[in-house]
């Protein structure tokens, strides 16, 4: 079964050349289970293989790797946009399918993120305002990374802030 990522800003993994390894186990789930298609008129329609990824016997590995880099990353060292802004999408998306891949209801997938609280039940946390994230030792929802990181007032005041940045 193959889910489509209405979450991804871009498909695949947001490029930069800053730390170049950090994102290495990432970008390994992302080459073995992202499918993508190109459409005609070069539009691209890009879906995740959740259920292959799950068979994968190193699945668990592979998400606490990037889980320890993220959490050990100095975010002090992001001066330039193109580093930072990547950064912080990549961030998001790999938290993102972490928690779609780790957190699964009576062991099945959800059919949408919505499927974890908020919008349906409004007695559960949204995914989007569970501070469960860690980078650089401090704790971040997605809607942190979305609206105070890159739609946030530092951004702005750099020139940095992108209305095409929208990840939900």
């Amino acid at each position: 079964m193959t889910s489509f990522l209405g979450w991804v800003l871009l498909p695949g993994l947001v490029w930069a050349d800053i730390n170049p390894g950090l994102y290495q186990p990432y970008q390994s789930l992302l080459s073995n289970y992202l499918i993508e298609e190109t459409l005609p008129g070069n539009g691209l329609v890009s879906a995740f293989d959740y259920q292959a990824a799950l068979a994968d016997t190193d699945l668990a590995q592979t998400l606490e790797q990037q889980r320890k880099a993220l959490a050990e990353f100095d975010t002090g060292t992001l001066e330039a946009q193109k580093e930072s802004v990547a950064f912080w999408v990549n961030a998001y998306n790999f938290f993102m399918l972490e928690q779609i891949l780790t957190e699964r209801p009576d062991g099945q997938l959800v059919s949408s993120v919505w499927d974890y609280g908020g919008r349906v039940n409004p007695f559960v946390d949204s995914v989007f305002e569970r501070e469960s994230f860690v980078i650089g030792g401090e704790r971040f929802s997605l809607s942190q990374i979305e609206k105070g990181v890159l739609l946030g007032k530092d951004y702005q005041s750099r020139g940095w802030k992108d209305a095409r940045v929208t990840l939900r």
